[in-house]
């Protein structure tokens, strides 16, 4: 196992939330404070099927936060099938340190989340730590999926937008669906409808890669300045030189 994969914190699981078909929110206890800022990753690691898997898991946590909280899609094997279906309170897992640099820049921009699917929770984590930031600025949240049962962090978000002022909630379906407040068809479609201009404006990019990909070839089009762009750092490749 190379470094970057070192596992050295043991947890305990302390929350299991099964949303719909597929989706578990897990909360993390671990035997050790661990620091990482918000929107950064870890590795986990479990024995399952005489096999030791180890998969990378966003943080939806903020470091404020008492427990590590990661979500997780079952794709019916390995890992997210074990979260999914088999996972029990108190279960220990090992994680590695945390990782990555798609995290929180405090700036005076107005924000503008883009996540599709999974790809909120880290989302999650940044803008929790933006309001903890005080930042003053609007944050526009876009949160695709393909259908209603997908959106499964819905009803937090609007109440998130009701609390907050400068929170303006988003959600969007390419199915089209029977909720009025719900948008239908492409997320970077209805970004370019709603918005403009991006000068002053931070995008936080986080989903598929085919979708960061995408979204990078369609802002590249816009006036929004690269370095004013931020995703994971191995979706690089998909932006120009100067993309953070």
């Amino acid at each position: 196992m190379n470094k970057i994969m070192k596992l050295e914190y043991t947890a305990k699981i302390a929350g299991i939330n099964r949303i719909g078909k597929d989706i578990v929110i897990i909360n993390l206890k671990t035997s050790n404070p661990i620091k990482y800022k918000a929107g950064q990753y870890i590795h986990i690691s479990l024995p399952y099927n005489n096999n030791i898997l180890v998969n990378p898991y966003s943080i939806a946590s903020t470091p404020n936060d008492k427990d590590i909280e990661i979500h997780i899609r079952n794709t019916s094997y390995g890992l997210s099938n074990y979260f999914y279906n088999e996972a029990s309170i108190g279960d220990v897992i090992k994680i590695s340190k945390a990782q990555g640099e798609f995290i929180y820049h405090k700036t005076n921009n107005k924000i503008i989340a883009l996540g599709g699917g999974t790809g909120i929770a880290p989302l999650k984590a940044i803008i929790k730590q933006a309001k903890i930031a005080n930042h003053q600025n609007d944050i526009d949240i876009y949160f695709a999926s393909r259908n209603i049962e997908d959106l499964y962090l819905h009803d937090y978000w609007k109440n998130f937008e009701k609390e907050n002022l400068n929170i303006n909630y988003i959600p969007i379906t390419i199915e089209q669906s029977s909720y009025p407040e719900i948008k239908t068809g492409n997320i970077f479609d209805i970004l370019i409808d709603r918005q403009k201009s991006f000068v002053n404006c931070d995008i936080y990019l986080s989903g598929p890669p085919a979708m960061i990909e995408d979204g990078f070839k369609i802002l590249d089009n816009t006036d929004i300045e690269l370095n004013n762009i931020y995703t994971e750092s191995h979706y690089r490749k998909y932006a120009g030189k100067n993309a953070k």
